[in-house]
């Protein structure tokens, strides 16, 4: 966009530390910089480099979620409310003076990527709506230094790792395994293992499904259900294959959740009910374990 918008120059340096980028920006001579969402460390050499100083867009409500993944980290807990922060940028990890926040609510079902383009929207309204302040200096020196003793105080957002997505139907809950399901979306994502098995005669065929869970919802609750014994003398017990979802028990039943969409490897995304309907086509069940 901004090539298209005939920007006289652009860089892409590998650092903000870089010798020859920092000489390039001190000679544009800019009244102000803004970062959204950039995970490197800005130098103090930078940070001397504009007039004004340099405002950062962070999606939270600063001190909270200080870090890489604010917006996961939100979900993963299951908030309800999450916001933006404008804020001046400081030598310490997002801990600059608060220029303007801004709360909203977090619907159930939203998602990390959904989230974090709205909260981006909202953030960068408010930093527009900030601008004239800037200008005069009224903004700086209005600022607030961000409240580090009352609750809920600082909080870090550690970057995600693939290896946490899998989810564990045996030992968690169904609302944290959604609450993981929205705020792992995009990437890295979340996978589990469901089984299938057909019945034919006296043979039984069992086989693992691998599964990309996309989407899951809490419109119908996380619920638990009565279980019977284990199928076949093992510890799987059989997922429902519902219109809207694939309803899955979690810790030995206490539990359920519901998966909405699934990817399965070398396919498409599809809707729990496509996915349950290749599955019957079969003659095949499919199994937890829990």
């Amino acid at each position: 966009m901004a090539m298209d918008r005939g920007l006289r120059q652009i860089f892409e340096p590998e650092s903000a530390k870089a010798e020859e980028f920092l000489t390039q920006l001190a000679a544009l001579e800019p009244h102000l910089c803004v970062t959204v969402a950039y995970g490197n460390f800005l130098p103090s050499r930078f940070l001397g480099i504009p007039q004004f100083g340099t405002l950062n867009i962070h999606p939270s409500l600063l001190p909270q979620f200080r870090g890489a993944a604010p917006v996961p980290r939100a979900l993963e807990q299951g908030l309800l409310r999450s916001g933006v922060t404008v804020a001046f940028t400081v030598l310490a990890m997002d801990a600059g003076p608060v220029v303007r926040q801004v709360e909203t609510d977090i619907d159930p079902d939203e998602q990390a990527p959904e989230l974090l383009a709205r909260l981006m929207r909202l953030g960068t309204e408010q930093l527009l709506r900030e601008l004239p302040g800037v200008w005069t200096g009224e903004a700086a020196r209005g600022a607030n230094p961000q409240n580090e003793t009352s609750p809920p105080g600082v909080s870090h957002a550690a970057k995600m790792e693939k290896s946490d997505g899998v989810l564990d139907f045996a030992s968690t809950p169904g609302s944290e395994l959604h609450n993981k399901v929205r705020a792992y979306a995009g990437w890295p994502g979340t996978s589990a293992t469901l089984v299938q098995i057909v019945e034919g005669g006296a043979q039984k065929e069992e086989e693992e499904v691998p599964l990309k869970v996309i989407r899951t919802t809490a419109a119908f609750g996380f619920r638990g259900i009565t279980l019977g014994p284990p199928t076949h003398g093992s510890n799987l017990y059989p997922v429902e294959m519902g219109k809207d979802a694939l309803v899955v028990p979690c810790q030995g039943g206490s539990s359920t959740l519901h998966i909405t969409e699934v990817q399965v490897p070398g396919k498409k995304v599809m809707t729990a009910q496509a996915f349950a309907n290749g599955i019957k086509s079969k003659k095949a069940k499919l199994f937890v374990k829990c």
